[in-house]
């Protein structure tokens, strides 16, 4: 119990906060470089349990901003490879593993408290966005390519929903492969975990309803108020 302490005295969070970290879970979709980041800075916080998603095999290519999987990790799976560096940087966490391409129709019965959404491509993303509609799951939304990066929490029934803006804010982001530049993904990764944090927590104002684009380029933040689309969310 001293130790439990000690690993989460700097957060200077009161025990009731600490706590509620403590019993919450979170589904983190997608173990590439937001992925990475995600479960770093949640695992630090003393998160309850994380629920981890990929079917990726680690290829060299990744680690240039992938921090958690190391060289000799190359060829393994990512799900694993993930597990084995939460168990070693904090052993007060539960991990669950979903090793499997996500369809949106193939996930196991599971109940996280919050989404993170790290996939690396739109269609994962939209997949995930109905996912946590029909679980009815707050669903925090990233993406990132090259210097630039958005970010929004979507609440089902109550905030529009990834597909009711998806063609207005995201025509720069494609299906080809991101630029991914370890610096941008290492801020929006923190900046998504922040995210977490506060709704965790309470905390703050909170991105619910609304879209941050980020332009690292120009150091640029943009925070748009998001509507939903009638023909999508009622």
């Amino acid at each position: 119990m001293q130790e439990h302490h000690l690993r989460y005295s700097r957060n200077n969070f009161t025990e009731n906060e600490q706590e509620k970290l403590r019993s919450t879970t979170i589904l983190v979709a997608g173990l590439g470089g937001l992925g990475s980041g995600v479960i770093a800075a949640l695992c630090g916080l003393g998160i309850g349990k994380v629920i981890i998603l990929d079917y990726d095999k680690i290829e060299i290519s990744n680690l240039n901003r992938q921090f958690i999987h190391k060289n000799d990790d190359v060829g393994t799976l990512k799900t694993e490879s993930a597990k084995n560096w939460i168990e070693q940087f904090n052993p007060d966490i539960e991990v669950e593993i979903i090793n499997l391409q996500f369809s949106g129709l193939n996930m196991p019965r599971i109940k996280p408290d919050i989404i993170a959404d790290c996939f690396d491509n739109m269609e994962s993303k939209i997949l995930l966005n109905r996912f946590a509609k029909k679980s009815n799951t707050v669903l925090v939304h990233a993406g990132v390519d090259g210097f630039f990066g958005q970010i929004t929490t979507i609440i089902p029934t109550k905030t529009a929903c990834l597909e009711c803006f998806l063609t207005k804010y995201t025509n720069d982001f494609t299906d080809l492969k991101p630029v991914s530049l370890a610096p941008v993904v290492n801020t929006l990764s923190a900046m998504q975990s922040n995210e977490i944090l506060k709704i965790i927590l309470g905390h703050g104002n909170n991105l619910e309803g609304k879209f941050l684009r980020v332009d690292l380029l120009k150091n640029i933040f943009k925070v748009s108020q998001l509507e939903k689309n009638p023909n999508c969310c009622q």
